[in-house]
């Protein structure tokens, strides 16, 4: 469970809230001639700005396939990739937002960073477009 808390600078909290970041993969995406998409199919944490491509591409690829009378290979299609993004993110959103010493340096000192920023940036890129 993750805490958010707003704050004003050298004052007391304003708001605070609590959440739990969910991870979710449907067990099927077909049942007869239903299919789920998008956030009904999988949910994840918000880093990295998935959330919302992934719908995008879903409707995209789900388009296609049915134009084309292919439905339901949408499954086999998209589950590997689909699993693939809510592992990595889970990943980051742990580094980033965890517990871990390491992270929580480099989050709270990352204007120090700066330097590092292209190599990070090119692959962050890659990976919110989906080519990576």
């Amino acid at each position: 469970i993750w805490t958010v808390v707003t704050i004003q600078k050298l004052a007391k909290i304003i708001w605070e809230t609590k959440f739990k970041i969910r991870e979710n993969l449907a067990l099927k995406y077909q049942k007869e001639n239903v299919f789920l998409l998008g956030d009904a199919a999988h949910i994840h944490s918000p880093v990295g700005g998935k959330g919302m491509n992934l719908c995008i591409e879903d409707a995209y690829i789900f388009a296609n396939l049915f134009k084309e009378v292919r439905q339901n290979e949408f499954e086999q299609l998209r589950r590997p990739e689909i699993k693939y993004i809510i592992e990595t993110v889970g990943k980051i959103t742990n580094r980033m937002a965890g517990h871990n010493i390491v992270a929580n340096n480099v989050r709270d000192n990352i204007a120090s960073l700066k330097l590092f920023f292209p190599i990070v940036m090119q692959r962050m890129r890659e990976f919110l477009m989906g080519l990576k």
